[in-house]
């Protein structure tokens, strides 16, 4: 999304009109695009931020009134040689009032209203994260994270074990037992409890992920861990199993089995990433950011393991907003 928000401010700055695709996701989570694949072209205007979203607010071609288009919905965004349409709002419109009648629909008197809903509606609107933890943490943990969701009902999962082949099964069956009581889920998940999520979840009905300190990329992972314990793939293959000094057991199997079970992950997710993470690098998380549909949050001074007082309130607040 970055790379939008790039495009758009020169757009504005060197007063040019933009083009872009546009999409849905339809029910699986799939880009739909609209217009059929064809191209928008606008005159940009201003961009706004709430509730989560950056939003675009611009003018189509001919028309006087404002087109309001979700930044992370945009893709392809190109900067046009031809100028921007002349139109007064530029430098008179009030973004704030616009804001505020558009996206918290304000106006008008404060009214006390009574609403009615029949037992299908109440059952529509019944929402659960799954929560997936990481290595030596626990499914109770998702008991801390519940005054972060309000409104949520939040389910641990408790997995017993570390190789995916086996966890797949343990966080499937809880998907489905989930799945049966609830319309609307989300998924949490911490460290290598991400990719064990991916792998299992990564073809069901998922409303958004949030991830915090994730494994993203699990080859990448083993791979350096190989380095750091100065084994090679040909050793490792060798001797099936390698223990290293910093504690973690090298597994050609693992390592196999990552390969010939790649990922294909669709679902908008939220990442919580430390800036002192030994884990998981940088590098690996934007490669991740840059080539899904994901948003990424980074505390510069934060550890893989948020544990800290000034860590955990930013873990807090972070996911609070998430689950406004």
């Amino acid at each position: 999304m970055i790379y939008n928000v790039d495009a758009i401010e020169r757009g504005i700055e060197e007063n040019k009109q933009i083009s872009f695709l546009y999409f849905d996701y339809d029910e699986k989570h799939k880009k739909v695009y609209r217009k059929n694949g064809d191209r928008y072209t606008v005159n940009p205007a201003f961009m706004v931020w709430n509730r989560d979203n950056y939003y675009m607010l611009c003018f189509s071609n001919g028309h006087d009134d404002m087109v309001t288009y979700r930044l992370d919905k945009m893709e392809n965004v190109k900067v046009e040689e031809a100028e921007r349409e002349p139109h007064p709002e530029y430098e008179l419109f009030n973004t704030e009032e616009y804001r505020k009648q558009v996206f918290s629909m304000f106006g008008g008197e404060t009214q006390k209203v009574t609403l009615l809903f029949t037992p299908k509606i109440l059952s529509d609107m019944k929402k659960a994260i799954l929560y997936i933890h990481g290595k030596g943490g626990s499914y109770l943990e998702a008991e801390a994270y519940k005054k972060n969701c309000a409104g949520f009902d939040i389910i641990g999962v408790d997995y017993k074990d570390y190789f995916p082949w086996s966890v797949e099964k343990q966080i499937k069956t809880a998907y489905d037992k989930v799945h049966k009581k609830y319309k609307h889920i989300c998924l949490l998940a911490n460290s290598i409890g991400a990719y064990f999520a991916m792998y299992a979840l990564q073809n069901c009905q998922l409303e958004k992920a949030l991830f915090i300190s994730p494994v993203l990329d699990m080859e990448r992972l083993i791979l350096d861990m190989l380095e750091k314990a100065n084994v090679s793939e040909k050793e490792l293959q060798a001797k099936g199993e390698v223990s290293t000094e910093f504690g973690e057991t090298l597994s050609w199997k693992y390592l196999c089995f990552v390969r010939e079970n790649p990922i294909e992950w669709n679902i908008f997710t939220e990442i919580l990433y430390a800036g002192k993470d030994n884990l998981t690098s940088r590098e690996t998380v934007e490669n991740f950011f840059e080539t899904h549909n994901a948003a990424l949050t980074v505390m510069e001074n934060g550890e893989h393991w948020f544990h800290t007082e000034e860590q955990i309130a930013f873990l807090d607040e972070w996911m609070k907003k998430r689950f406004e």
